[in-house]
């Protein structure tokens, strides 16, 4: 990013097709719904947005603050369920799409490299850069009866340090 825009191009017809305007600073991360016809945007505001592609004029549908850093990777679980974005440092945010009600939030220590959902959405790994605590972590999701949303939650294995 090196632009508060987000920009959306045809690549077929190799063409701009729309500017998305509502970040306050530059645009990191991108991520499309799987389920609907909405985009997520992470930006350096400390936001992640979710447009509707269809009424792109209309402002986000929802914006999401992060806690005290860029937002730095933007993903959707395979099933459409979930949105999580990460910070660049400490935080990961887990919300739940049908009412973007949080889910559950991921508090580590150290600069976030990323992450990614299993294929199943099943599991939830996060790799931490931090030079003394450097590890990746492995979140499983559980399905439990007093949770009707498939809240991600705290199965969490470390794996050796200076992975990444």
């Amino acid at each position: 990013g090196d632009a508060k825009e987000v920009i959306l191009f045809d690549v077929r017809a190799r063409k701009q097709t729309h500017e998305i305007k509502g970040h306050t600073d530059f645009s990191f991360a991108t991520a499309w719904d799987p389920l609907r016809p909405h985009l997520a945007t992470g930006n350096q505001d400390q936001t992640c947005r979710v447009w509707d592609l269809r009424r792109l004029g209309g402002g986000a549908l929802h914006i999401l603050g992060g806690r005290m850093a860029s937002v730095r990777n933007v993903q959707y679980t395979p099933d459409g369920h979930h949105l999580a974005f990460s910070e660049a440092a400490d935080f990961v945010h887990i919300y739940n799409t049908k009412d973007f009600s949080l889910s559950q939030q991921a508090d580590l220590f150290g600069e976030i490299a990323g992450f990614t959902f299993s294929p199943d959405g099943g599991n939830l790994y996060i790799g931490v850069t931090d030079y003394s605590y450097g590890c990746i972590t492995e979140w499983e999701r559980c399905n439990t009866a007093t949770d009707a949303h498939d809240a991600l939650l705290l199965e969490e294995e470390e794996a050796a340090a200076g992975f990444l």
